[in-house]
């Protein structure tokens, strides 16, 4: 009898070889199919469109909400989004602290109070109705995250107690890894959004009534605003001086804001005040008459003197103003230069983003 452990004798009295394990390949993971658009309008679901800022989601939005009573609840101006998007038939509720507006307005603070009495209203009232919910971004810079996903809770169940279908759409780069799946795990469905190609900066110069950041090399932006204030009025709010600015670009006609900590004398402004004082310039500038141009040259450095929700609220505001005024709002941001989420969160601010 051969030791135990052994190998067994061969036929042939030899002994035999160990048997040939056959290594077999993995099954290939399942791929997750993405929800059909029939899904997504169920009555009682709630999903989320995970991607970069794309007008897909509106146009699933705008097939679905087709003969149903709709609400949307988005950073971005109404009339921007009708113009766009037609939405000539949702109900649109403005997200922005912009006072004045004939546009039915709620501002960030109002999370967990007027704005989900707004949501409970709509489903209460409208049976199988439908809501989008564009800017969970500028909802959490504001707000803090932890009482936005709360907030998300508290209107994907009304969705579900009230049979309503629930929308939203989230930028995963202005995310953490956690707090994408914290967002969602608040979800029935998730369905991930293509990625679009960014737009090369146009060679006509400046859109009209478009907010556009150029996120790249700063010369771009400068050719583009040198262009556009050959015939339109416009306000440079720059951490680079105005002297060196004006030697290099053709921009004579242009009126500037310098932020800077030595410099003296008028058209200047403290740094750390650009938050009020330079947002209360844009405003003048862009009432001064439809067509009015800001500039914001060098985003990242804002975050030199504030806080990122400073920072947003300070280019939010810039740009609501410039739609409610009929005016413009151009922006550069040095690639690389803050945090993907925060180039994310900026990004969101603007209707074009030039990479």
């Amino acid at each position: 009898m051969p030791e135990s452990g052994g190998r067994a004798p061969s036929p042939k009295g030899g002994t035999a070889p160990p048997p040939k394990v056959v290594a077999r390949p993995a099954p290939a993971e399942k791929a997750e199919s993405a929800p059909s658009l029939e899904e997504l309008g169920i009555p009682g679901r709630s999903s989320l469109f995970l991607g970069h800022p794309s007008p897909e989601p509106w146009r699933m939005f705008r097939m679905l909400s087709g003969g149903r009573k709709a609400l949307v609840l988005s950073g971005a101006h109404p009339k921007r989004l009708r113009e766009r998007f037609g939405l000539d038939e949702a109900a649109l509720v403005w997200l922005s602290a912009h006072g004045g507006s004939k546009e039915e307005t709620l501002a960030p603070q109002t999370l967990e109070y007027e704005m989900v009495g707004r949501v409970l209203r709509h489903f209460k009232a409208h049976r199988s109705s439908i809501l989008f919910l564009d800017d969970i971004e500028y909802l959490s810079s504001q707000c803090g995250f932890e009482p936005v996903v709360r907030f998300l809770k508290s209107v994907s169940d009304a969705a579900a107690e009230l049979r309503g279908t629930l929308l939203a759409s989230a930028d995963p780069d202005a995310f953490s890894k956690r707090e994408r799946a914290a967002i969602a795990s608040v979800f029935d469905t998730v369905r991930k959004i293509a990625p679009v190609e960014p737009p090369t900066l146009p060679s006509q110069g400046l859109p009209p009534s478009v907010n556009c950041l150029v996120c790249g090399p700063a010369e771009g932006a400068f050719r583009m605003l040198e262009a556009a204030s050959r015939n339109r009025r416009a306000l440079c709010i720059t951490p680079n001086a105005p002297r060196k600015l004006k030697e290099r670009y053709d921009l004579s006609r242009a009126n500037f804001l310098w932020l800077s900590e030595s410099a003296t004398g008028e058209g200047v402004l403290k740094p750390q005040k650009f938050a009020y004082e330079g947002q209360r310039a844009a405003l003048v500038h862009l009432r001064s008459g439809p067509g009015a141009l800001v500039f914001l040259d060098s985003l990242e450095k804002l975050r030199l003197y504030g806080r990122l929700p400073e920072v947003v609220r300070f280019v939010k505001g810039v740009c609501d103003a410039a739609a409610e005024c009929g005016g413009t709002v151009l922006a550069s941001l040095a690639p690389g230069a803050l945090e993907l989420s925060e180039e994310a969160m900026l990004g969101k601010r603007f209707e074009t983003v030039f990479g």
